[in-house]
């Protein structure tokens, strides 16, 4: 009996430890015309001023990543600064009128792009500290070896058992393995804070003065909300994209994916 029970508490341990996959989400423009490119969607939006091809790439680090080419129409230099593009959610009337109490607590603000120049001082502080640290750790490790090499000389001439001198060689060793370990942790560290800088540096749309007759042309992230709570409220969000004097504004549904329930 008593092995019954066990057997099914732990069953149910078990089970309640099972986690699910999480869904996967895909961002598809509602447009008319769009272009296929390497499996991405591109849509063209154009005044008098600009040019702009836009597509969602990809969901990284709970952020929406687009990829965008913008070009310069105008007889000035306009400044093309990512942090001012933004998203918001929108609304359906029907969500709305179900959903009034909820709007009134969580309003739809707009949620800005991550600024480029910002993330990548982020990662020069980050490596900072990372430096600061393992030059501390170092310096400490290389305090114990001179007070080891202080008390050595000190007892210079004085009889030692066999086991001192075998404690003496694990300590040795283990400081050998903490410079070791230190060494590792703070290279791992650094190439990790690297790789992170690259991408930003190398990919993202970067903050430049746009000359006449000049396009640029990177990836823009966004962080993702409204899509947890919000998730039952709003299966479309409204991108902006502020360009000089000009906006241009593009709507995306959201498309969720479950394991287990795609199509073939």
């Amino acid at each position: 009996m008593l092995k019954s029970i066990i057997l099914s508490i732990t069953i149910i341990a078990l089970i309640s430890c099972t986690v699910p996959p999480k869904p996967v989400y895909r961002l598809m423009p509602e447009a008319e015309k769009s272009a296929w490119l390497y499996g991405q969607e591109f849509i063209h939006l154009d005044n008098d001023s600009f040019d702009v091809a836009l597509a969602y790439d990809k969901i990284w680090t709970n952020n929406f990543v687009f990829d965008i080419e913008i070009a310069n129409k105008t007889d000035s230099i306009v400044l093309i600064s990512p942090e001012d593009f933004y998203y918001k959610p929108v609304y359906s009337e029907e969500k709305l009128e179900k959903n009034k109490k909820f709007m009134s607590i969580f309003p739809a603000k707009p949620v800005e792009a991550l600024d480029p120049e910002l993330k990548i001082l982020h990662m020069d502080l980050s490596q900072s500290a990372a430096d600061a640290s393992y030059s501390t750790r170092q310096g400490q490790l290389m305090g114990l070896s001179v007070l080891d090499l202080v008390f050595d000389i000190a007892t210079i001439g004085k009889p030692t058992t066999e086991a001192e001198e075998a404690q003496e060689e694990i300590d040795d060793l283990e400081r050998r393995l903490d410079y070791a370990e230190n060494e590792l942790e703070h290279e791992n560290r650094s190439r990790n804070i690297g790789r992170i800088k690259d991408q930003w540096r190398d990919e993202a749309l970067r903050k430049t003065s746009l000359k006449p007759g000049y396009s640029i042309s990177g990836k823009i992230y966004f962080p993702m909300k409204y899509h947890k709570k919000g998730i039952r409220f709003t299966e479309n969000l409204l991108f902006c994209f502020p360009l000089g004097k000009s906006s241009f504004t593009q709507v995306f549904r959201r498309e969720e994916f479950l394991v287990g329930k795609l199509r073939n």
